[in-house]
């Protein structure tokens, strides 16, 4: 049973609560950045996600960007809308106007401007103050539509739209790779190109397709069939003859299932470049005249049978590996 005494107590609980809330706030509204920024040092700056998720190809993308996220010292990013197609022309705009200005009375003041490969009709401006970019795109035919309004780019974001990546220097076109998991786990491809600012290799590499496989379920048949084990086809160049009413021509490629072949059967797709394992290879003529993703130096016109497990085989070694052929 609860008493009159015991009710004011309860009552004067959330009250206090909240006195002690606003006594918080007030005391930390009134130290200055050093004081605030010092506090946040001394407590996470011991703290760091690697600890707790360790490091390496197990931790996750999401998890190392967002320890990459600006500080409170660091300059603001603002999306500008500009004409399509002319980003990089508005950013070379931007960089001459910030060196014609360099040594006047009124410098530009943004840090940095750049312009997102793939994304049309927007470019990125960093800044400390939106007044700054204001001054800066003053003038620019392209941006008026960016005149009046600036969008500030949130900081949860900002790793997503800026990423420096190192120039593969291990993967080169004409190099053969290993897939490291999905569909073709463990199968061999030829690489015919690498995007190092997109992190995509492009691969050409025998398909896998169950032509069997039931198209264009019902919803609760795809859900029913989540539940039946999976079994992965076998590796096969690929057929139109038996899908013709499912593929389209786009010049000297077939388009099946969003996936692209050449008229030999091969399948050519972009991986991205974490997923696959650079190997050394050592092979003879005769692995490549039956079918092996012939390198581009050999040059071959036909296309025999795919390769049988007993004519070539995989030695594993602890840096590199080797395919060799009997």
């Amino acid at each position: 049973l609860i008493g009159p005494e015991d009710e004011e107590l309860l009552d004067s609980a959330p009250a206090a609560r909240d006195l002690d809330a606003r006594r918080r706030i007030k005391e930390f509204m009134e130290q200055d950045e050093e004081e605030i920024e010092r506090y946040y040092q001394e407590r996470y700056e011991n703290r760091n996600y690697a600890d707790r998720f360790g490091d390496g190809e197990a931790m996750a993308d999401s998890i190392v960007q967002k320890e990459r996220l600006p500080g409170i010292k660091d300059p603001n990013l603002w999306s500008l809308r500009c004409k399509m197609g002319e980003e990089k022309a508005t950013i070379l705009a931007l960089m001459n106007k910030f060196i014609a200005y360099q040594y006047s009375d009124t410098p530009l003041q943004i840090k940095s401007a750049f312009a997102k490969e793939g994304l049309k009709g927007y470019i990125y401006v960093e800044a400390f103050k939106q007044t700054h970019v204001k001054q800066a795109i003053e003038g620019i035919s392209a941006l008026r539509l960016s005149t009046y309004k600036q969008q500030l780019v949130p900081i949860s974001e900002m790793t997503e739209v800026f990423r420096v990546v190192k120039e593969s220097g291990e993967v080169k076109a004409d190099q053969w790779v290993r897939i490291k998991s999905g569909l073709y786990r463990n199968d061999l491809a030829l690489v015919e190109y690498v995007e190092d600012a997109q992190n995509l290799i492009g691969l050409k590499l025998i398909p896998r397709i169950d032509y069997d496989r039931r198209r264009g379920r019902t919803v609760a048949e795809e859900e029913d069939n989540k539940f039946k084990r999976f079994k992965r086809p076998a590796q096969a160049l690929f057929m139109s003859s038996k899908v013709p009413d499912r593929v389209q021509r786009d010049g000297s490629y077939m388009i099946f299932e969003g996936n692209r072949y050449d008229h030999l059967g091969f399948l050519h797709k972009a991986f991205r470049m974490n997923t696959v394992v650079s190997l050394f290879i050592v092979c003879t003529p005769y692995c490549a005249t039956v079918g092996l993703l012939s390198p581009r130096s050999y040059h071959l016109d036909i296309v025999p049978k795919p390769v049988t497990s007993d004519r070539c085989y995989v030695i594993n070694y602890t840096i590199t590996e080797s395919v060799v052929c009997q």
